[in-house]
């Protein structure tokens, strides 16, 4: 969603003469009769002529004779959008306007991811505020006393198993969680340092597809594995 906002933003300042103005909107709304959100992304600029506005967000559409870019931002925002299950909308004019273009995203609410967090009671206290400030969910589990045999109703997205050095029990619960089938279609997230540098693990883990989160790491890392 992140590039969505990227894209649209990008097309209205190419498209807004200067002294134009660009306005970026977000609110909660309805969307298919549940919660969900709004953004809209709206300019001053030149506008889509009206023949065209159907097929602008076609991959490799472009309008005008003397146009810039591969003709694809908006037609991936559109394909990113409906991925999410929402949908994107264009007016040109805006009603009430006599020029420019409005980008219309509308999005349903879901609930927030849940993570499964394996670290030692006390331990990765960064990593919990991280988390938490994205919104997810969290579980905290200390490894050393997971049963994967248990009974346990695995409702986790993702997996972040902290590793520690000389410690092979880690790479055993990995591999138990992997193949066991509530948590094998979950996103796995290792993280440690010297304990990821282990060539046996590292074999292990790239096996397992698993991503790496090295130490020292920023949340900006940590949602890249996420994401």
């Amino acid at each position: 969603m992140e590039r969505v906002v990227l894209n649209l933003v990008r097309n209205a300042i190419k498209c807004t003469p200067q002294g134009g103005a660009i306005e970026v909107i977000t609110r909660s709304d309805i969307v298919g009769g549940r919660a969900g959100a709004l953004i809209e992304v709206r300019d001053s600029g030149v506008g889509i002529p009206e023949e065209h506005l159907s097929r602008v967000t076609e991959r490799y559409f472009r309008v005008g004779e003397h146009v810039s870019g591969s003709g694809l931002g908006l037609a991936i925002s559109k394909e990113i959008v409906q991925l999410h299950g929402g949908a994107l909308h264009l007016e040109s004019p805006p009603r009430g306007h006599e020029r420019g273009t409005l980008v219309r995203v509308s999005l349903p609410r879901v609930d927030a991811p849940r993570v499964w967090l394996l670290c030692e009671a006390g331990a990765q206290r960064e990593l919990v505020e991280a988390v938490s400030l994205m919104g997810y969910t969290i579980e905290q589990s200390d490894p050393a006393a997971v049963d994967v045999s248990a009974d346990r109703d695995h409702d986790a997205d993702i997996v972040i198993i902290q590793l520690r050095a000389r410690e092979m029990r880690d790479m055993e619960l990995l591999a138990m969680l992997k193949t066991d089938p509530r948590t094998a279609a979950c996103r796995f997230i290792a993280v440690g340092s010297s304990a990821i540098a282990d060539p046996v693990k590292s074999e292990i883990m790239e096996g397992y597809g698993v991503a790496c989160l090295e130490e020292p790491w920023s949340p900006d890392d940590l949602f890249d594995c996420m994401a």
